[in-house]
């Protein structure tokens, strides 16, 4: 079973897919807000997902082989994300500038890659330590940085929430999904 954990915001309904790249079955939501959370778990029931409010994020994550991070990013939010509450195998998508993980966790992660190296470079604060970054989207979808290698790594696509890496995102997800024939009928 596909659990999703999403992390709720004020960009998470439209960011969110209409189209169905993996098996879900269920997602966990967590917000700071009760009514959000329910809010987007009312969202995911009228889709046909099981829907699971969480009352901690550790409660969310811990279950999840993808999750997704959305939060506010004005006033900056306070980390509260533990990267080693992620189990083996988990896809992270990082929509948030990565901002709600405790940075000194991120290293649990096998492979992070983020929108654009360059523009990164230019960056005044870094999303993650650059250490920790495999490569960008480009690397990525050209072959010259590796995927995932095995089904127990932890990997993270973090990025500046600009449109351009939601669409690349999501022809990348969608590429993979019918190599895969995930949306064979």
């Amino acid at each position: 079973m596909r659990r999703v954990h999403r992390m709720r915001g004020s960009g998470a309904r439209s960011s969110r897919s209409s189209g169905r790249p993996f098996p879900l079955q269920e997602i966990r939501a967590f917000a700071r807000s009760k009514g959000s959370r329910e809010a987007l778990c009312r969202i995911a029931e009228t889709r046909g997902l099981r829907a699971v409010p969480s009352d901690t994020a550790k409660a969310a994550v811990e279950p999840a082989d993808i999750v997704v991070t959305t939060v506010t990013l004005i006033p900056e939010p306070v980390p509260f994300l533990d990267a080693r509450w992620l189990k083996a195998g988990v896809f992270a998508t990082m929509t948030d500038l990565a901002l709600p993980w405790l940075p000194e966790t991120m290293a649990i992660f096998d492979r992070i890659v983020i929108d654009d190296l360059v523009q990164e470079a230019q960056m005044s604060k870094p999303m993650v330590r650059p250490e920790l970054v495999a490569g960008d989207l480009t690397g990525l979808v050209s072959g010259d940085v590796p995927g995932r290698q095995s089904a127990s790594e932890r990997t993270a696509f973090a990025f500046r929430g600009m449109a351009v890496g939601d669409l690349a995102i999501a022809g990348l997800a969608f590429v993979r999904a019918k190599a895969i024939g995930a949306l064979d009928d």
